[in-house]
């Protein structure tokens, strides 16, 4: 007899239109697998035919299990009735991308939110998701198809850095490297009590600006002469500007982190530089 669910995931999926590839990545994969050794020269094979047996089927159950969600919407839409145990905002992986070979490599998880205090707000959010690991995506593979001898890989990956009753922060974190290398962070915030997607723009007014970029430039100073290694770009006007979009997040104990794109305070070796500030400094400043 068919459990109910696995009849709705089953309808689900039927309707789903099966995902596609670029033809010329399908012709590459078959090129590659056919020529494959059977056995890897210098190693002999053994048989464990029910070991074998057991394994096989242990994998692909793990493998239906754990890529059904991420390859097919419709799958995760029937998985939603199953609760989310500690979970206040819902994020799911709803696409995974993953290519390899001798110069390149692409390793993508895409994220969908889903807060039912805030459906604009989650709507957004997916939107200018979608609109950025799409184009990230969509340069690998256009570069790919121009040349195969080349050299680049992106990696896509998010964390929630904090989900409350209140306030929900999700990171997406674009890597490129192509030659040189990018890392793009993005902050998307909700404050869930007003159920708005909010920017640093929406917090604060722009006396504190002001003041928060002095404590930036000080901070900068400390690390300079603290470690001969590390270094800012102080001299330059506006070397610590913040912005309406400004990248930051809140800690746990309210602290306000700023993060900078990279090259833009600093060379490239520096990262995504990062500087706390203390509730007591940014509180008077709150909109």
């Amino acid at each position: 007899m068919t459990h109910p669910f696995d009849q709705e995931i089953q309808t689900q999926i039927e309707k789903e239109p099966t995902p596609s590839v670029p033809d010329f990545v399908h012709a590459m994969t078959e090129a590659t697998l056919a020529d494959l050794p059977e056995t890897a020269p210098g190693r002999r094979t053994i048989f464990f035919p029910f070991k074998r047996l057991t394994a096989a089927a242990a994998c692909a159950t793990f493998l239906l299990l754990g890529l059904m969600p991420n390859i097919s919407p419709a799958y995760a839409q029937a998985m939603e009735p199953i609760p989310v145990l500690g979970s206040i905002v819902r994020v799911l992986t709803i696409r995974n991308y993953f290519y390899e070979d001798e110069g390149h490599l692409l390793e993508a998880a895409v994220p969908s939110v889903s807060d039912p205090a805030a459906t604009t707000a989650s709507d957004l959010i997916n939107a200018d998701i979608d609109r950025l690991t799409g184009d990230a995506i969509g340069r690998f593979y256009s570069e790919l198809e121009l040349s195969d001898e080349g050299h680049g890989s992106i990696h896509i990956d998010y964390e929630t850095i904090l989900s409350t009753d209140r306030w929900f922060t999700l990171r997406l974190m674009v890597s490129e490297t192509a030659g040189s290398s990018d890392t793009r962070l993005r902050y998307y915030h909700i404050d869930r009590a007003a159920g708005r997607y909010i920017t640093f723009g929406d917090l604060f007014t722009t006396e504190g600006y002001a003041a928060m970029e002095a404590c930036i430039l000080e901070e900068m100073a400390d690390r300079m002469a603290a470690d001969s290694d590390a270094a800012y770009w102080t001299d330059e006007e506006g070397a610590a500007a913040l912005s309406d979009d400004q990248p930051f997040y809140f800690t746990e104990d309210g602290t306000l982190v700023i993060v900078y794109d990279k090259y833009t305070v600093a060379p490239g070796s520096m990262g995504n530089p990062t500087f706390e500030i203390p509730e007591s400094v940014y509180r008077q400043y709150l909109k």
